[in-house]
């Protein structure tokens, strides 16, 4: 399995939103829907860019955003694994984004879907397909160079792809970013105090704000970021 190498520059909170958009050609005649139909079946399929296909990818050399509770820290032998819920959003390149147009098609939250309409709104610079969010469609925002699926408080669609218990090195630091008033640099824990910090009451471990790194399939790094 390739290296995959996540560009991650903040956490982002929400809830996870998407919602399939159906397809309503409203066309009268057999020609014509066989026509459509069949550049439906066609048409290229705009895919993200490698996204995770399973929990097993995050086993990977890589950064992921995780969630997880304090009863998924087991101790095992003389270390300890963590047992975490693996999740993705979809980005895009540029250039597929700005080639989209009504009957193109695209994969989102792995789901396809049929583009019945696009713009671009001049405002916030979103790609807006099939209404955008309030008429259950799709929103898109350019982020770092690429383009990143986006719910209406501007943070991306997180959806899961499953489950995994992950080894935990012992030269593990949990970097904690959750009180506000001991930033810029948090509190970094090692594997001696790791247990105590994940029981801590306020200890809430979602996809919106922690991220596992893992080298050599175990976790090396817990980061929890602060969410306003």
């Amino acid at each position: 399995m390739k290296t995959r190498k996540m560009l991650l520059s903040a956490i982002f909170a929400g809830t996870l939103l998407f919602a399939s958009v159906s397809v309503g050609c409203g066309n009268t005649t057999t020609d014509t829907q066989a026509k459509s139909n069949q550049e439906t079946e066609t048409s290229e399929v705009i895919k993200p860019l490698y996204p995770l296909e399973s929990a097993k990818d995050a086993l990977a050399d890589g950064g992921y955003s995780v969630a997880f509770t304090a009863d998924d820290l087991v101790q095992k032998d003389a270390g300890y694994e963590l047992t975490v819920e693996v999740y993705e959003y979809d980005r895009y390149e540029t250039e597929d984004i700005e080639k989209l147009s009504s009957g193109s098609q695209i994969q989102v939250c792995n789901e396809i879907v049929k583009v019945e309409d696009v713009e671009k709104s001049d405002d916030t610079g979103y790609v807006i397909i099939n209404g955008g969010i309030e008429n259950n469609g799709i929103e898109l925002v350019e982020d770092d160079g690429l383009y990143r699926t986006v719910t209406m408080n501007d943070y991306p669609v997180y959806y899961s792809v499953g489950e995994i218990t992950i080894p935990v090195s012992d030269e593990v630091t949990f970097e904690d970013h959750w009180d506000f008033e001991k930033e810029p640099d948090g509190v970094v824990y090692s594997l001696e105090d790791l247990p105590t910090a994940v029981l801590n009451e306020n200890a809430v471990f979602t996809c919106n704000n922690t991220i596992i790194t893992v080298r050599g399939e175990e976790i090396v790094q817990i980061i929890r970021y602060w969410i306003p």
